[in-house]
């Protein structure tokens, strides 16, 4: 964020930030970041650009060896309110085939599934299972009104988001 005019400025894609640390002069940043194709990895930036100037490879020895399932994302909308869904696909998916499908709904009720990577979807996905996790009403990304949503009807409108997902 641009602390003269207030402009943010982000990273861009599919990641989450779970980490961030500033240089005392607050010209780079580090942050510990995660997409759905890769574990967490460290970068360093340039906080002027955006530029990525370097990033770990911690990873890179499970990557070379192993596929990664694909992430689709979709949302829809359902008695008020809009409900993000991600299903994950097996490597090299083939939309003619047909797979079995496991539902991941996330603890909580106040949870939530992220564009991170998650080893429990990759290890199903690459058993040839479609992976699908949607964020029903009571998932912490939409703020209060969706989190109070639940008080008082936990298993009722999250329960029909979740089945609307499925369908």
């Amino acid at each position: 964020m641009d602390p003269e005019t207030g402009d943010i400025a982000t990273t861009g894609g599919n990641r989450s930030i779970t980490e961030i640390s500033f240089t005392p002069t607050s010209k780079d940043v580090a942050t510990i970041n995660t997409n759905p194709g890769s574990f967490s990895e460290i970068e360093i930036f340039s906080a002027a650009s955006l530029e990525p100037m370097w990033k770990s490879v911690i990873n890179s020895n499970f990557f070379s060896s192993h596929e990664i399932a694909s992430l689709e994302k979709f949302s829809f909308e359902r008695a008020g309110m809009e409900i993000e869904v991600r299903v994950w696909f097996p490597p090299n998916f083939d939309p003619e085939k047909k797979y079995p499908l496991l539902l991941d709904v996330h603890g909580g009720p106040h949870s939530s599934f992220f564009d991170a990577f998650y080893p429990i979807h990759q290890v199903r996905a690459g058993a040839g299972y479609v992976v699908v996790a949607p964020n029903p009403r009571g998932s912490s990304t939409y703020g209060a009104a969706s989190i109070e949503a639940v008080h008082r009807d936990w298993g009722g409108e999250d329960f029909q988001d979740v089945m609307h997902a499925m369908e």
